[in-house]
Formats: structure tokens, C-alpha cells, sequence
């Protein structure tokens, strides 16, 4: 019966990740831009250190600084592969970021339905800012933003930019992880019984459940299950998650009611 129970809740991890039409963590990069991504530097060209791969804490992110033994006056662009958004409804988009405590401007995040991936006409494609960021204030603090996308379905050709600026008296620290475009209801209605804070969390998950929580299983954003507890029973239940790595995860618990809820949350 238990194993029964826990297949069930794996299925409603993968049916989850199904929905996603864009995910990359950068852990599989090797040091590289992983394949479809792309940087375009308009002012800085000849310098090296844009946006690139990054191993922060044991956590694989791509990082922009500025910093080259003094500060430069730069533009920098990180861009996602392309992807559509044909026959798509209710898009969300989410990534994490964190800033280290230098001065410097706040990072921005756009979007364009016309850019054809060629740097030669980056310049005339259409680019238009997602505002509202909720972006990490310093100390390295990651923090996640999610943003409702909807506007753009129906699109063929979809790309989404992390610009990164500088000046020659101030350059930021930024890094960005965790970028997931996920299509139609996604994680946030599949059973509204689940209660977690704080959210993102360092060290414990409360989980607080309408009825007595039978199992609970987390898997990370690629649909990997890191964690199972059964018999739990109780409707609240206080979660250990230091040994997680900072990141997106996904948690489905299945109440003694047969009831299965699922919710997101970040590891910090």
C-alpha cells in the first residue's frame, strides 16, 4: 500500500515538470553555457568576464560582474534558448537570483517574440521588460521572482534576457538560477490544502495540511526525488531541510483522506 501510494505522488511530481516549457538549474553545464543559451556584450567585447558559468557554495548558477581589477562601464546579456508558447495557456515564469553586497544597478529581465538568435540584429529585435522583479538585496541572499507571462502565448518564438549593467565607479555582483517557464495551471492548483513557510527557507519547512499528512516526497526541479517520509499523521508537521542544496524544489504530500497536494518552494 505505501509503495502504491508513493507511486502516486511521483506521478504527480512528473505530471508537474511536464508542464514546464523552459528549465535549466546550470548543474549539468560543465563550466559551460549550456546549448541554446547565448551572451551578447555591446560594450564589452573584448573583455572576458560576462555573464558565465558560476559554482557558488556547491551551487552551479550563471553570474555577471564587472569587476576586472577596477570597475568597467558594461552591457551584458544572458538569453534563454527559444521556446514556444503555441497552444499554451496561463505561463508563468520564475527564476532565483542573488546579489552580492557590492554597489551597483539592479538587474533587469526582458522579453521578445521577434529575436532570431543572431547577434547582428539584436539590436532590432523588440525587447520588452518584465517589471515587478523581486530581486536579492545583497549578501549573496538568494531570492526567487515569479511572474505571470500569459500575454505571450500563442508565440512561436519566444526568448527571455537577464541584462546586467555597470558603470566605471560601481559594478554588482549578480547571479541568476533556477529558470523555469511552466505552461497552464503548473504546481499552484493542484490542491490548495497546502500550507508551507517560510518560503524560501534555510533550515525548516512548516508544513501545515487540512487533514492528517500521510507521506510527503520532494524531488528537485528536474523531477529527481530527494527526500520520503511516511507516516507522518499529523496536520502539521516541522521538516529538516539543511541537508538540501539551495535551489527549487517541489513537495507532494498525500493526506490519510486520499487527498494529494503539491507546492514549490526554495531552499536558500
Amino acid at each position: 500500500m505505501k509503495r502504491f501510494l508513493l507511486s502516486v505522488l511521483a506521478i504527480a511530481i512528473v505530471f508537474v515538470t511536464n508542464a514546464q516549457i523552459l528549465s535549466e538549474d546550470f548543474e549539468a553545464s560543465s563550466g559551460s553555457i549550456p546549448a541554446g543559451w547565448s551572451t551578447y556584450t555591446p560594450s564589452w567585447q573584448t573583455l572576458a568576464t560576462k555573464w558565465h558559468p558560476n559554482d557558488y557554495n556547491d551551487n552551479d548558477c550563471m553570474r555577471a560582474s564587472s569587476y576586472v581589477g577596477a570597475n568597467f562601464e558594461t552591457e551584458q546579456w544572458l538569453i534563454t534558448p527559444s521556446f514556444s508558447t503555441v497552444g499554451e495557456t496561463a505561463l508563468s515564469f520564475s527564476f532565483d537570483n542573488e546579489k552580492a553586497s557590492y554597489p551597483g544597478n539592479p538587474m533587469q529581465v526582458f522579453i521578445s517574440t521577434d529575436f532570431t538568435g543572431d547577434s547582428v540584429d539584436f539590436a532590432t529585435a523588440s525587447w520588452t521588460e518584465i517589471t515587478g522583479l523581486n530581486l536579492s538585496t545583497g549578501t549573496y541572499t538568494w531570492v526567487t521572482s515569479t511572474h505571470n507571462i500569459s500575454s505571450y502565448t500563442d508565440n512561436a518564438n519566444v526568448h527571455i534576457a537577464f541584462k546586467y549593467t555597470s558603470t566605471s565607479t560601481q559594478g554588482a555582483v549578480w547571479d541568476v538560477d533556477n529558470i523555469v517557464v511552466s505552461a497552464g495551471s503548473g504546481v499552484e492548483t493542484i490542491n490548495s490544502g497546502l500550507r508551507i513557510s517560510p518560503n524560501p527557507a534555510s533550515s525548516v519547512l512548516n508544513l501545515n495540511s487540512v487533514s492528517n499528512i500521510d507521506q510527503l516526497l520532494i524531488s528537485n526541479i528536474i523531477g529527481q526525488r530527494v527526500m520520503n517520509i511516511n507516516n507522518v499523521n499529523s496536520k502539521n508537521y516541522t521538516l529538516d531541510i539543511r541537508n538540501l542544496k539551495s535551489g527549487v524544489y517541489m513537495i507532494a504530500i498525500r493526506n490519510s483522506d486520499g487527498s494529494v497536494s503539491i507546492s514549490k518552494f526554495v531552499k536558500e
